[in-house]
Formats: C-alpha cells, sequence, structure tokens
C-alpha cells in the first residue's frame, strides 16, 4: 500500500488531518506503508506516522 494525500485528506479525522501539516503530506503522498507505519525526513528531521489506516492509501 502507499499513502495518498487526497484520500488522507478525504477519510482522515479533523484533528488528524490538522496535526499532519501539509509539507508533511506532500513528503509522504507515494510512499509505501510497512506495517502500517512511514518513517520520512522533513527538513532534515526523522518523522514516524504511525499508524496510517488503509482508507488513508491506495494499492
Amino acid at each position: 500500500m502507499k499513502f495518498s494525500k487526497d484520500k488522507f485528506r478525504r477519510n482522515a479525522p479533523h484533528a488528524i488531518r490538522k496535526a499532519l501539516p501539509e509539507s508533511h503530506r506532500d513528503v509522504l503522498d507515494g510512499m509505501e506503508v510497512d506495517r502500517c507505519e512511514i518513517e520520512y525526513t522533513v527538513d532534515g528531521e526523522e518523522y514516524s506516522l504511525y499508524p496510517v489506516e488503509p482508507d488513508w492509501c491506495e494499492e
């Protein structure tokens, strides 16, 4: 599965959408999800998004 920022925007609860900045969503878009988690880097800082719900992803 791969993260989809469009599906995240449509399906994630408001509080979660508000907590994840658009700049992070841009980096996450298209990234492979491994065991409901994505590890990624923004501006040299490492982050982890967990859990990543299936309805935020594309096959």
